[in-house]
């Protein structure tokens, strides 16, 4: 993609993944980014698992949860927004609990099945716990979202995570844990042979099973062993899905990865794993946002900056005190005021040599790359998601004729 292919994602592609380092504004950026694919006439859903309040806050809801939630075009026009016919924007946040419930209850082979595993106290208790049930349920979620055919695009902004490609590596990580010869022994006494009796392995299991119960509670021992097979039969269509959205992510007309970094060096080591992460695993990424990074004034405000550099050479004198008295601004104040300048711009400059090999590397495999400015507080509004539209995007404009909505899920037109 070229430096526009944001906004070109924003058209044209189904699916929008964004990783990165936690903390890096990610959520944030996701967004805005569904925001200006809604401005540009697409039906639009984000999903996001940060709970916090002040995301709801920004797309002008009180709350929202597992449930997708439009945003009223009342909303938006009072944030001075407007969508084109056809365009409009919803918002969900990952409920791992619930979505693996409507998994259960989707997918169960018969009632008897998912009513037993629903009220297993084993499965109440690990359903939101399990290690990689969040990933998993971030990926089933989008395969869910994708095949409903209801949105032209879904934005996911994934969990936090050192390994990018977590939430589709977690059902082959959960399906080798149920693969694994101590629980095919625990589920061995709820499993029948074609006769419906239990095999030899499961009577042996059964017997053993009873003996531990004196020691940790038959209950427990039961319940834990009802989950694994009962689970056990659900667990081949789990992982055919898994393939099928593993399958649908490496679209690069269909897909596009997104990584988030921000200016400090962690994060930008992070973004780097992530990007030969996707790389290795032949995923299309559409490029790189560094968020919060902090620019000089040279630009928009040249006096300050040629007073910023002569305090670089020179104790501040009368001649800088002259230039701000008209402005009421005290000498101490001036002092001050151009000291923080100085901090400030150093500040900006590391960001500039702390990003330049990411700049560097999107140039050279023709990615997108965009920095969005730091601000002075965090986004609270939809007016605030819409200011990040032209660092992000470029400014929104009505959508193309060709770019209809597609009917069918699966028939969706890929961009370049």
């Amino acid at each position: 993609m070229n430096p526009t292919g944001l906004e070109q994602a924003c058209r044209e592609r189904a699916v929008l993944v964004l990783v990165g380092a936690g903390g890096v504004g990610k959520t944030t950026v996701a967004a805005a980014l569904a925001l200006a694919a809604a401005r540009r006439g697409r039906r639009v859903l984000v999903c996001t698992i940060d709970p916090a309040r002040r995301l709801a806050n920004a797309l002008g809801l009180d709350a929202f949860g597992s449930e997708e939630v439009p945003i009223e075009a009342e909303t938006l026009a009072a944030a001075g927004i407007a969508l084109p016919p056809g365009g409009s924007l919803s918002a969900m946040m990952l409920d791992t609990k619930r979505t693996f419930d409507r998994l259960i209850e989707r997918h169960a082979p018969d009632p008897q099945t998912r009513e037993r595993i629903l009220a297993n106290p084993i499965y109440q208790r690990v359903s939101s716990q399990l290690a990689g049930s969040q990933e998993y349920m971030a990926m089933e979620k989008l395969y869910e979202l994708h095949q409903s055919g209801r949105f032209d695009l879904v934005v996911l902004d994934t969990p936090p995570t050192r390994h990018a490609l977590d939430f589709l590596q977690a059902p082959e990580r959960l399906a080798r844990f149920f693969d694994t010869s101590v629980v095919r022994w625990f589920a061995a006494p709820f499993r029948r042979d074609g006769s419906g009796r239990r095999g030899i392995a499961g009577r042996i299991a059964e017997r053993v099973l009873a003996g531990l119960g004196g020691l940790f509670g038959g209950e427990l021992l039961q319940a834990l062993a009802e989950f694994l097979a009962a689970l056990e039969t659900l667990w081949g269509g789990f992982r055919e899905r898994a393939r099928h959205v593993r399958a649908l992510l490496g679209q690069h007309r269909t897909a596009a990865f997104i990584v988030v970094s921000s200016p400090a060096r962690h994060a930008i080591a992070e973004a780097y794993y992530f990007y030969r992460e996707l790389r290795a695993h032949r995923m299309p990424v559409a490029g790189f946002v560094a968020n919060r990074v902090r620019s000089g004034f040279g630009e928009q405000l040249p006096e300050l900056e040629r007073l910023a550099e002569q305090e670089q050479r020179r104790v501040l004198g009368a001649e800088l005190a002259a230039a701000l008295a008209p402005f009421g601004i005290e000498r101490r104040l001036a002092e001050d005021a151009v000291t923080a300048l100085g901090v400030f711009r150093a500040l900006a400059s590391a960001d500039r040599r702390n990003l330049a090999p990411l700049r560097a590397e999107a140039e050279a495999e023709r990615l997108a790359y965009r920095e969005l400015r730091a601000r002075a507080t965090d986004i609270h509004s939809l007016a605030g998601l819409a200011a990040l539209e032209p660092e992000l995007v470029g400014p929104a404009a009505p959508p193309p004729r060709a770019s209809a909505r597609p009917v069918e899920a699966g028939q969706r037109r890929g961009g370049g």
